[in-house]
């Protein structure tokens, strides 16, 4: 039986993932922006693990970006036109917020649309997925990615 001085719900965590794109061309900013992401499942489990299992996994500094448009949904584990993934730059910032930012020098010619944030360098576990508006980029540009991370209590 519930005590009647017993709360219905407590405080809560809430999760953020925001992410900037910057596009430079021979040194000139050429594109800015800056979207809200989705958490996804296999990001949810990884946090919880995180957390509460003394077997945890590797941190999620790995920043990814591809050329699919395909809205982000919380079963995508992956990209799904994954072009490059490299190790970011952590950095903590005011209480449950952090950053991890990447520069891609871009080795190609590309039509990106999406970013992830993983925790290796191929597979295991991605977090959270972005898209954006279409970064039509070429070789010798620029990407630099910045996710801001906030964890907030509720």
């Amino acid at each position: 039986m519930k005590d009647a001085t017993m709360k219905e719900k407590g405080p809560t965590v809430g999760v953020s993932y925001n992410v900037t794109i910057e596009q430079f061309r021979k040194g000139e900013l050429v594109d800015y922006e800056e979207i809200h992401n989705l958490t996804v499942n296999s990001g949810l489990e990884y946090i919880k693990s995180l957390l509460h299992n003394s077997n945890s996994p590797a941190v999620m500094d790995y920043v990814a970006i591809g050329e699919d448009n395909t809205a982000a949904a919380a079963g995508q584990e992956a990209l799904l036109d994954e072009s490059m993934r490299e190790q970011g730059t952590y950095a903590s910032g005011a209480t449950g917020v952090c950053t991890v930012i990447n520069s891609f020098t871009i080795d190609g010619t590309y039509g990106l649309y999406e970013s992830g944030l993983f925790n290796a360098a191929s597979g295991p576990t991605m977090i959270a997925r972005v898209t954006f508006a279409l970064k039509s980029v070429v070789a010798s540009d620029v990407l630099v990615v910045t996710w801001t991370c906030t964890y907030t209590s509720t």
